[in-house]
């Protein structure tokens, strides 16, 4: 699908919706409330205007000088009583409307459950344009109506957030001196989605009347005070510090994505003057501070300039400060806010949980689940992006997974320059970094489900290496415990039976446990005891679109080529790849051991004509990605997975066994993509119903007795490095053993 400019910095200003000639741009809600510009292919005439208007990665329209001086202004008593600061907009509003002319602002739609600009010229509708509102307001086809007044000399003065007034520049196109433009002090714009929500959850059924965020009953200043009032009399009325919408809003929880890398941020303004609150003015003068409001304001055009000589009759109080004085109250003169840790997760659990409970989780640091897998293992393409699928399966279905942040070599210079840590910085939540038993103990407060994959969770090794995360020792009985297409790796567990035994005990406690290979099911019956489920990968359960928007369509680099990638090389393999290139008269690029960002990972995978590889997640992405491909089989490490592969897609001809065997017609075959798809769906169907008959399920377990032998144990030295818990109960007592390396300690509780 074409997009007007990168989602992420997307500001949803709507100038690209006003100027497309051909209607072909629709402004709409994605799935957390904001609106962004969706093209209709069969409208689009391909003109380019969109782009051409859009000012996401372009130079802004600001002055060439920054202000040294700003401006602290007071209107009168009563106008600053209905206003949010000091008045300004209302003076220079009044204005315009005594000239002839209109003021554009945002307001409340009559519900108050959306926020919208609208276009006034009479004095007795300026009421629905005073005080803030936290919301993101919806342009909708204003630009064009303001375009309308201008060119018949009607005189406009438009107010908005920095990127709606560059909207409007970029979309005129032209300077014309009947328009007067003023930017606010922008904290962020909240979704209008969680707005409503949040509105209709407080509201329950009641009819409102009025809403003001910034409620001077008890006069201007901090903590602000939000007053809804409803049509039967009664009202809500919470300070910042105590209502959970403000606090998600001053928490940075509910903001827009590119208000993060905000370009406005600065004392160089897309406007003629900026108005805000002039917070902290008592540094510079107490006096200036009567507690009943005082704006900050700069001039930043001629224009402006003339806006406030004709309003300063009107002043209670004009005072010039150093702009420094200005800073200090508002940060984002230089700077945008970062956005809350938990941002990602508030949305996802806004979808499936009340908007006050997603903010008290999120305020709480508290999720639905946590993942353990080996996402952080560096220069592991298959690792990262399974562990990023699993999260998306699970975002999938509104609910909100953190992956288990517990790397000790997450500071080593070679893991911050890898490019596992910048995919992950990007696309994977992560839960905080776990330093030590207690931290890991302390997720048992924070997630009710733990689940374990994918990837060879299972591995001897593994389970040996990574004990306390992959057989999650820690978790109280109460949570839930799954392993998720979990692999060994191989068709065998190489462990002594004491290993075996204990490793048992731990799989016994889990609610579900699916493999990730046919083989594993076999393997778990055989070794532990446990019932296991045959669950694909998870890169094959996400949609496919969580992958393909990594993919650059516009990389020629990898196209009409055999892509190579191996995991272990050799001159054997070399000597026949370089022959395929010869027999198909194309170009190799080997990508093995480039550490590629992932995204050309996935680009070369997508963009080649024919893909040769020993690689497990390569061979499922050739699948994904209905590639070209041959597989080598690699038996040191574990067919396994390919037989499984082999099983459920039926295309056993795509695997080869030696070198020799990678030849023109192992590509020649036709591959059926629409029963490939099919197995998928089917396999997807599959993997959601034995999930959600998991978490949708009572607990089994609750306070149990376990058979772990202590006596037998107590002096067992479980594994070499590594801690955990184990708790049971015994003659009623509940008792955790406690194993740190060779230490045995017995706590009772």
């Amino acid at each position: 699908m074409k997009e007007v400019t990168v989602p992420e910095k997307c500001t949803g200003c709507g100038a690209c919706y006003n100027i497309c000639p051909s209607a072909a741009i629709e402004m709409k809600e994605n799935n957390e409330g904001f609106l962004f510009p969706v093209i209709n292919q069969e409208k689009c005439t391909d003109c380019g205007l969109c782009a051409k208007t859009c000012f996401v990665s372009k130079p802004k329209n600001f002055p060439s000088e920054t202000p040294d001086k700003v401006y602290a202004l007071s209107a009168s008593d009563e106008i600053r009583e209905k206003s949010s600061s000091g008045g300004i907009f209302t003076l220079i509003a009044e204005y315009i409307i005594s000239s002839g002319g209109y003021v554009c602002g945002a307001a409340f739609s009559d519900d108050f459950l959306k926020v919208e600009h609208i276009l006034i010229n009479k004095m007795e509708d300026l009421h629905r344009l005073q005080t803030s509102k936290y919301v993101q307001s919806n342009t909708g086809n204003i630009y064009k109506k303001i375009k309308e007044l201008l060119q018949n000399d009607f005189p406009v003065f438009f107010t908005g957030t920095p990127c709606q007034v560059e909207g409007l520049n970029r979309y005129l196109n032209k300077k014309y001196d009947n328009l007067f433009t003023a930017d606010i002090l922008c904290h962020g714009v909240p979704s209008s989605k969680v707005w409503a929500k949040y509105l209709e959850e407080i509201s329950r059924g009641k009819r409102i009347s009025s809403v003001n965020f910034r409620d001077k009953t008890n006069g201007w200043k901090s903590p602000l005070l939000l007053t809804i009032q409803y049509e039967d009399g009664t009202c809500l009325s919470e300070h910042s510090k105590e209502n959970l919408y403000y606090k998600s809003f001053l928490q940075n929880i509910n903001l827009r994505q590119s208000c993060a890398s905000c370009e406005f941020t600065n004392l160089k303004r897309a406007a003629d003057i900026t108005l805000g609150d002039f917070w902290k003015i008592d540094r510079y003068n107490k006096k200036f501070n009567d507690k009943k409001g005082v704006s900050l304001v700069l001039v930043n055009s001629s224009k402006g300039q003339s806006l406030l000589q004709n309003i300063k009759s009107k002043l209670k109080a004009c005072n010039e400060v150093p702009v420094k004085y200005a800073i200090r109250g508002n940060s984002v003169l230089v700077k945008p806010h970062k956005l809350n840790k938990n941002r990602d997760t508030f949305f996802i659990q806004a979808g499936n949980k009340t908007v006050c409970e997603a903010i008290l989780n999120s305020l709480d640091d508290k999720y639905d689940g946590v993942i353990a897998n080996l996402w952080d293992c560096n220069y592991n393409y298959g690792a990262i992006l399974t562990a990023y699928a699993l999260q998306q399966f699970f975002k999938d279905k509104n609910l909100d997974f953190r992956i288990l942040n517990c790397n000790p070599k997450k500071n080593s210079k070679k893991y911050r320059h890898s490019f596992v840590k910048k995919f992950a910085d990007k696309n994977l939540i992560l839960t905080n970094y776990i330093k030590n038993p207690k931290a890991l103990q302390e997720l048992n407060y924070s997630a009710e489900t733990f689940v374990v994959g994918s990837d060879q969770v299972f591995k001897d090794h593994c389970m040996k290496k990574y004990f306390n995360q992959f057989l999650l020792p820690y978790t109280d009985f109460s949570k839930k415990r799954i392993a998720f297409s979990a692999s060994f790796g191989k068709e065998n567990f190489d462990a002594d039976d004491k290993d075996k035994y204990v490793i048992s005990k731990y799989l016994k406690r889990f609610d579900g446990i699916s493999v990730r290979e046919t083989s594993g099911v076999e393997l778990c019956k055989r070794e532990f005891g446990v019932r296991a489920e045959h669950i694909l990968d998870p890169v094959f359960l996400t949609k496919r679109e969580n992958f393909l928007k990594f993919v650059d369509k516009n990389n020629t680099k990898y196209q009409d080529k055999i892509v190579c990638m191996f995991l272990d090389s050799s001159e054997k393999i070399k000597n026949s790849v370089k022959k395929l290139s010869q027999d198909l008269s194309a170009e190799v690029v080997n990508i093995t051991g480039k550490n590629l960002p992932v995204e050309e990972f996935l680009t070369a995978i997508y963009s080649s004509k024919y893909f040769v590889t020993d690689s497990f997640h390569g061979t499922c992405f050739g699948i994904l990605f209905h590639k070209n491909f041959v597989t080598l089989r690699n038996e040191d490490r574990g067919n396994a997975r390919f037989d499984s592969l082999i099983q459920t897609f039926g295309l056993k001809d795509c695997f080869v066994t030696s070198p020799e065997n990678i030849t023109p017609p192992v590509f020649n075959q036709s591959i059926d993509w629409n029963s490939i798809e099919n197995i998928i769906s089917k396999e997807k169907e599959k993997a959601n119903l034995w999930v959600e008959n998991i978490l949708n399920n009572p607990h089994p377990y609750g306070v149990i007795e376990n058979e772990f032998d202590i006596q037998k144990y107590a002096k067992y030295k479980l594994f070499k490095n590594t801690w955990a818990f184990f708790s049971i109960t015994k003659n009623n007592v509940r008792t955790t053993i406690q194993i740190l390396g060779i230490k045995f300690k017995i706590k009772r509780k």
